[in-house]
């Protein structure tokens, strides 16, 4: 489990507010280039001492009002994380952190503006949910 410093995340440019399984949220923003995603969870699971909560994100992208293409991405692809805090007794584990999601890239390098649908959907070891945001940074 890497941890990063929370000024290593960036600035925050856009941020998508999602609260529940299977929930969207819709945000229109400008991207620089080399926008990084992080997903911001908040929740209880079951796993592994280095394992963070199973969450995955379609990104659907619109440009002028005409959709350019999707992605799939998921935080088991997370590369470093910060938190806020974080327990575990016995495996089932308490916490809220940012994770960033090193393989996660909008479709043909998306930047400038666009309107990103974003759905979240827990994976099998949430037992709670109490935050699957996802948030665009820039370094």
């Amino acid at each position: 489990m890497a941890l990063a410093l929370g000024g290593c995340r960036g600035k925050l440019v856009a941020h998508a507010d999602i609260r529940a399984s299977g929930a969207s949220a819709e945000v229109t923003t400008t991207l620089p280039a080399g926008a990084t995603i992080w997903a911001d969870t908040d929740g209880e699971w079951n796993g592994s001492k280095n394992s963070y909560m199973s969450v995955a994100y379609t990104i659907e992208v619109m440009e002028g009002g005409k959709a350019t293409g999707s992605v799939t991405c998921d935080t088991s692809a997370t590369e470093s994380a910060v938190c806020g805090s974080i327990t575990n007794i016995g495996g089932h584990h308490s916490g809220d952190c940012e994770l960033r999601l090193a393989t996660c890239k909008l479709p043909n390098g998306v930047t400038g503006a666009v309107t990103l649908k974003i759905t979240a959907k827990t994976g099998a070891n949430v037992t709670v949910a109490r935050n699957l945001s996802l948030n665009f940074r820039v370094d």
